[in-house]
């Protein structure tokens, strides 16, 4: 079967300090004017809200906990021999493969890249700097996936576990392959924009858009073991640090709008109480902006 080789094994290294220019230039335009602008203009909002400290606790438990899986997943998946489970899904997922199947991953797998995720994030903040004139919305989209991409390159290089066979590869991809990036991108990314939405429209959480945010990092996880590129290890411990990100995300805003709504000050709103599961949902702080500093 021939090799579709990936951007990364084709692009000179100037392209990627290119495209990374040009995303940063984004979140400037898109994202840092607008916001310095509306704080020049005294139309800055902060979003505060009182949370139980259960509901700040348990996601940060849970991220724990999903940190502990990775770890355990990281002794389990040694660097010198591949578990017989993977060696099994892998060979499962090879004789899966047509003509059109692969069409369908490779788009998939490259809407999950950590650019095309960073580009969608970026474009998202810039929406919500604009609609909501706050720090907080594009600081819960961006701030998860670049830890989680930060930390999954630090494991990556630390483990340098070997890839598939370049043979049974459809997309040919030879850095490290736990854990891996494509699937921790996606599932921090669209988990963080769940919690952003849900932030700024509690209504949401009724729609389509929290099952599509499930859904999409799981399309992206089959993808990679489709073309052969990562083992099932690989993608699980990518979902256990992606959803760690998230977790951690949810419990960090609840505490900076729980902590911020304890405090008052000149410029603050009343304080609404809330227990982090009722109309504020993740976030919950849209009930409550306050005009003033972040």
């Amino acid at each position: 079967m021939n090799v579709v080789r990936a951007p990364s094994s084709t692009f000179p290294w100037w392209v990627f300090v290119l495209a990374v220019l040009v995303l940063v230039g984004v979140g400037y335009v898109g994202v840092v004017r607008p916001l310095n602008r509306a704080r020049a203009a005294g139309r800055s909002v902060s979003y505060r809200r009182r949370f139980d400290r259960s509901a700040i606790r348990v996601p940060a438990a849970v991220g724990a906990g999903l940190l502990l899986a990775l770890v355990l997943i990281a002794v389990l998946a040694p660097t010198g021999s591949t578990p017989a489970v993977d060696t099994a899904v892998h060979d499962a997922f090879v004789n899966l493969r047509t003509g059109t199947l692969t069409t369908v991953a490779l788009v998939l797998t490259n809407v999950g890249s950590p650019f095309g995720s960073a580009t969608l994030l970026l474009l998202l903040a810039a929406y919500l700097a604009r609609r909501t004139a706050s720090w907080t919305p594009p600081l819960i989209l961006l701030v998860g996936p670049l830890v989680t991409g930060a930390i999954n390159t630090a494991i990556k290089y630390s483990f340098r576990r070997e890839r598939p066979s370049l043979t049974e590869q459809l997309v040919l991809t030879t850095d490290p392959s736990f854990p891996s990036g494509h699937v921790a991108w996606a599932v921090s990314t669209w988990g963080c924009i769940a919690v952003a939405m849900v932030w700024v429209y509690p209504d949401i959480r009724r729609s389509l858009l929290v099952p599509l945010c499930a859904i999409v990092p799981v399309l992206v996880a089959l993808t990679r073991l489709y073309l052969g590129v990562h083992y099932l290890t690989d993608v699980t411990a990518a979902a256990c640090l992606g959803l760690a990100a998230t977790a951690f995300t949810v419990a960090g805003f609840r505490w900076a709008a729980d902590r911020r709504a304890r405090l008052g000050g000149p410029g603050d709103g009343p304080d609404d109480r809330g227990d982090g599961g009722g109309d504020g949902g993740p976030g919950g702080g849209i009930q409550s902006p306050a005009t003033g500093h972040h």
